[in-house]
């Protein structure tokens, strides 16, 4: 009876530990992709379209996203006058139709992190125009993230439509004054065609500091040849070039650089007289 009871036991206290141990339903590996480039924009400067964007640091769901392994640039080039004049494309058909243009590796995207005057966690690329006909088309781009194993869905979709865009200002130059440093130049009087008049809507001014990145210093197109930069100090050194629009809004579609003017801000100006002086006479 001992012995019966014993066994019964034992065989209870097995059962439970099995039960205890039991799993669940077999789940599939959680698969995780990257989420899309961020922040994507397309510009015109002269005969190249100038790609920028963000490159993502996270999974699909909200985890951290350890390493861009590649970035791929697709391009969708509308070759009729039909597809040129399309607002835009649908990402399905972008699918269908655009081309691998370039692809840039995890060591091109260190190396464009630490380029001297890059903004940080911004990527910049330059798509040549090339052809008789580039002016002809409308350009639509696309880009990719991958990390050791999977890709990411496609960024949202740019498109731009080139165009003849005038040469660059020229003869700038720079004083300074107590309160300001006043830049000045000469429109462009031709376009890079050699077709006159120039297709100027307006300008840009651009400033770089020492080991600093260049900035764009105008909110607004310039419609005159000249801007106030108010925000500067005495002592420091700032280089000034300025660029010429055929669009006046976003994007802007830039002529090249004008060439670049640098000065040196040094207060040389005699303080003002002081006001607002009483005379007041007195006892010998």
């Amino acid at each position: 009876m001992k012995n019966s009871f014993s066994i019964l036991l034992a065989t209870i206290l097995l059962l439970s530990c099995l039960s205890c141990g039991k799993k669940g339903d077999i789940l599939p590996p959680l698969v995780r992709f990257p989420q899309t480039a961020e922040d994507v924009q397309i510009s015109q400067k002269a005969d190249h379209l100038i790609l920028t964007w963000r490159n993502p640091t996270a999974y699909e769901d909200g985890s951290t996203l350890s390493a861009i392994k590649m970035i791929e640039i697709w391009v969708l080039e509308m070759k009729t006058a039909e597809e040129a004049e399309m607002a835009e494309v649908q990402v399905e058909e972008f699918k269908q139709k655009a081309k691998l243009h370039a692809t840039i590796t995890e060591e091109q995207i260190h190396e464009e992190s630490a380029r001297e005057g890059s903004p940080e966690g911004k990527m910049v690329y330059s798509f040549k125009l090339s052809g008789k006909d580039f002016m002809s088309k409308r350009y639509t781009f696309g880009l990719r993230a991958k990390d050791r194993k999977r890709y990411s869905s496609f960024s949202v979709l740019v498109s731009l439509k080139p165009m003849v865009l005038p040469l660059p200002p020229t003869e700038v130059k720079a004083l300074v004054y107590p309160d300001r440093i006043e830049v000045k130049w000469d429109p462009p009087s031709k376009n890079r065609d050699k077709s006159s008049p120039p297709n100027v809507k307006g300008s840009n001014i651009y400033r770089s500091e020492e080991e600093g990145e260049t900035r764009r210093l105008n909110a607004n197109l310039i419609k005159d040849e000249k801007f106030s930069d108010t925000d500067f100090v005495f002592g420091q050194s700032y280089k000034y070039f300025v660029r010429a629009s055929a669009t006046d809004t976003l994007p802007y579609l830039e002529s090249e650089n004008s060439e670049e003017m640098e000065i040196l801000t040094k207060d040389t100006f005699a303080p003002e007289p002081p006001k607002g002086l009483i005379s007041v006479a007195g006892q010998e």
